[in-house]
């Protein structure tokens, strides 16, 4: 499997000409050979889980809902810290409350990122298993407001709802 910084090293994002170029020959390949749908693996079954978990229960949970966010701008780092936080946190205490993995961009939005696409295929995880924009939107309406952890950035949007309780900030 390759790392992280293996991947961002051989991504070259090419925004005059708008799409993504794969400089590895290794990438390349396994880029274009994948098919859906993707393997199970722990990671990729965690995530199904989790929004399953989230679009069922989010509307009427009586306990907070406990969401781990990026940043706005929705790019891989806060992609990777949110699926990160979420992933250790439920295997460090797999009683404990789940923390849903949120990235803040719309699913229809999600092409526009192909880093993240990349990153994901290349990490055997299917993008329809991430929870997004549109699935908060239309899933949390509860009463009680969620509690929030923040990655890669330290203050929520003001599009948020002020009553949200940021309950921990991990940041560069």
């Amino acid at each position: 499997m390759l790392s992280l910084h293996t991947l961002r090293s051989t991504i070259r994002s090419s925004r005059r000409l708008g799409h993504l170029h794969i400089t590895s020959p290794s990438l390349r390949r396994q880029h274009t050979t994948m098919s859906s749908p993707l393997p199970h693996t722990p990671l990729n079954h965690f995530l199904r889980e989790a929004r399953t978990d989230f679009l069922a229960n989010a509307a009427h949970s009586s306990a907070p809902l406990r969401v781990v966010m990026g940043n706005e701008a929705g790019d891989l780092d806060s992609l990777v810290c949110a699926i990160a936080f979420s992933y250790l946190s439920y295997h460090r205490d797999s009683k404990a409350q789940r923390w849903y993995p949120l990235v803040q961009t719309e699913r229809q939005d999600f092409k526009l990122r192909a880093e993240n696409q990349l990153a994901l295929k290349t990490c055997l995880i299917d993008e329809d298993h991430i929870i997004s924009l549109d699935d908060w939107t239309r899933t949390v309406q509860s009463e009680e407001a969620p509690e929030i952890a923040l990655v890669d950035h330290c203050k929520l949007a003001a599009r948020w709802k002020p009553d949200l309780t940021v309950k921990a900030v991990i940041d560069q």
